[in-house]
């Protein structure tokens, strides 16, 4: 009976210190519905800094486990970063104390060799599991295994394999970017192996329609074992997460407008995901639900106040707000857009000039116009250069362009002495109805023509593959350079756009590669007009006009009109001179 009562007090004692060691050793050790870890991210800053205090002050209120991530495209964007060529984000993210970060496409506008020498700047690992040299090695740390208090975090990377045409192609020449789900899987078996409690996905892949479904982050679905990801690249706001398989996902939107908080926590062997966005305040915001941490302000005013006297120089004046903003440059013409295509045109001498709506990243506001102002828009520091193309290529330009709309896309194209017209619905290849140079004269498929466009778009970048059959290939000034020499000359400048390019509904599109039939000075004036639409082509908005009032001029409620341009027009308050809408 006492060896009875013995073996069973030995027993309990055993498996008392089999549960003893068994929390040590990393299982969750939260007490039920405590929060076992708060994740804090931020996503697509493109060179922004203003978030980085809120960031870093945000993590010193939390208690208890804190991991700080960013998903991609920081490192490049805004003139402190441009100009330090990264090291001026990797300073600040330093201080902040980020635990990780995966690296987005313009993570690599600087080139592959500038970002792994920027890796061994930070004092937190940049990963990156599925971008993979010639011998097949991964360029960057592919995972990191974290030991939290009780916890022990894998958290691995993944990089949009768009980069390839994202970023200018030399930038990543010799590098491919790995299947996201295949690599995934891959990467959750190992780090299962290390015995990680949690699993992060850091991501730069994006929910955007227009990349291919195996290439979003919603192809993580099939992969069992995540249970974050933290992702970036669509500048998706998403105020509470989304449902990706088992796993929660959070994106933030962009720039460092909000920043978001994934909660986990543990209670009764079940494992809570939930997540929030926070909004950063502004300058003028006396009722902010955070504060800022000093030091970091202070460090970002620093690094700021060094490029002053250089951002602070007037180099231009605009009478009208030129308008740069995402969802106007990604859908269609605008008077930035064509301003900057002309200077483009002007530095170079080209017959035709073009870049896309990617390549411009803020609008430039009424009056004096500085340095910082055209830097902000044009962040990329691409050098111009001009090809001799083909007629034939020319059109294929003008196809690839406009192959997305009515989309937002970063690709659409915006061009200067060239006008073109455009059936959406037509089939890829025979959008294009309608083509000449801005004297009027028809493009020839066979003739040579000089075309000007950024190192970026001529190396094949946003798809641009036609341009590779350019000759000829000569270099230029920056883009930054030509917009500022150009303002010199003081140009005309007007709130509208010019109808450069428009779509119109055609019976019978022409293919592409044969010149328009009809005379070129009908379907493309040589001078900007006020168009007088008859019912069944398109209507160009004009300064003063509502909505409502255009859809009544044809007899339809703006309700059906706004139906009808749903992707151009997301605030039926909000259309802007220069906009082309399609009417019934």
């Amino acid at each position: 009976m006492r060896k009875h009562k013995l073996g069973k007090l030995m027993a309990l004692l055993l498996t008392l210190m089999i549960v003893a060691s068994f929390w040590q050793a990393g299982a969750f050790a939260a007490s039920s519905g405590d929060v076992i870890l708060t994740i804090i991210h931020t996503n697509d800053q493109h060179g922004r800094m203003g978030a980085a205090a809120y960031v870093s002050q945000l993590a010193k209120d939390t208690a208890g486990n804190v991991l700080i991530l960013d998903a991609g495209d920081a490192l490049h964007g805004q003139i402190a970063a441009n100009l330090s060529q990264g090291s001026s984000m990797v300073e600040i993210m330093n201080q902040v104390g980020y635990a990780a970060m995966v690296p987005g496409n313009h993570d690599f506008n600087f080139g592959a060799d500038r970002l792994v020498e920027l890796s061994s700047l930070m004092a937190f690992p940049l990963l990156s599991a599925n971008v993979k040299k010639a011998n097949g090695e991964t360029l960057l740390t592919p995972y990191e295994v974290i030991a939290l208090d009780g916890l022990t975090v894998g958290v691995f990377g993944l990089t949009t394999p768009e980069t390839v045409s994202k970023t200018d192609p030399r930038n990543v020449a010799g590098l491919t970017f790995a299947d996201p789900a295949t690599v995934a899987a891959e990467m959750v078996s190992i780090l299962k192996s290390k015995g990680c409690d949690l699993i992060i996905a850091l991501t730069h892949l994006g929910l955007d329609k227009a990349t291919a479904p195996a290439e979003r982050s919603e192809a993580l679905a099939e992969v069992d074992g995540i249970d974050v990801i933290i992702d970036a690249h669509s500048h998706t706001k998403l105020e509470s997460g989304l449902a990706v398989g088992g796993a929660l996902l959070g994106q933030t939107g962009a720039y460092g407008e909000n920043i978001g908080v994934v909660t986990l926590t543990k209670s009764g062997g079940v494992l809570s995901k939930a997540a929030k966005l926070i909004a950063v305040p502004g300058d003028d915001d006396e009722d902010a639900a955070i504060t800022a941490d000093e030091a970091v302000i202070a460090k970002v005013a620093d690094l700021e106040a060094a490029n002053e006297a250089m951002t602070s120089q007037v180099v231009g004046y605009t009478p009208v707000l030129l308008q740069g903003e995402r969802n106007f440059v990604r859908t269609g013409e605008t008077n930035l857009s064509n301003l900057i295509a002309d200077s483009m045109r002007y530095a170079t001498g080209a017959d035709v000039a073009f870049l896309t709506g990617g390549n411009i990243r803020a609008s430039i506001n009424e009056g004096d116009v500085t340095m910082g102002d055209v830097l902000t828009t044009l962040p990329f520091s691409n050098l111009l250069m001009t090809v001799e193309l083909k007629g034939a290529d020319l059109l294929k330009v003008f196809e690839h362009g406009i192959s997305l709309y009515p989309e937002t896309a970063a690709s659409l194209i915006q061009v200067s002495g060239a006008k073109f017209t455009f059936d959406p619905g037509a089939e890829p290849g025979n959008k294009v109805i309608s083509a000449a140079l801005a004297d009027g004269s028809a493009i020839d498929p066979g003739k040579t023509y000089t075309v000007a466009s950024s190192e970026f778009i001529v190396a094949g970048g946003d798809g641009y593959t036609m341009m590779l059959d350019g000759v000829n290939a000569m270099y230029y000034q920056g883009d930054a350079e030509a917009l500022v020499s150009y303002l010199g000359t003081k140009p005309v400048i007007t709130a509208e756009a010019e109808g450069r390019f428009a779509a119109v509904v055609s019976a019978v599109p022409l293919p592409a590669t044969v010149a328009p039939a009809a005379p070129a000075e009908a379907a493309v004036p040589a001078e900007p007009v006020t168009p007088v639409h008859p019912i069944g082509t398109v209507y160009t908005v004009k300064s003063g006009d509502v909505l409502w009032k255009i859809a009544a001029s044809y007899g339809i409620t703006w309700q059906e009109l706004q139906s009808l341009n749903e992707v151009i027009i997301t605030n039926p308050n909000l259309i802007y001179p220069g906009q082309v809408l399609i009417v019934p």
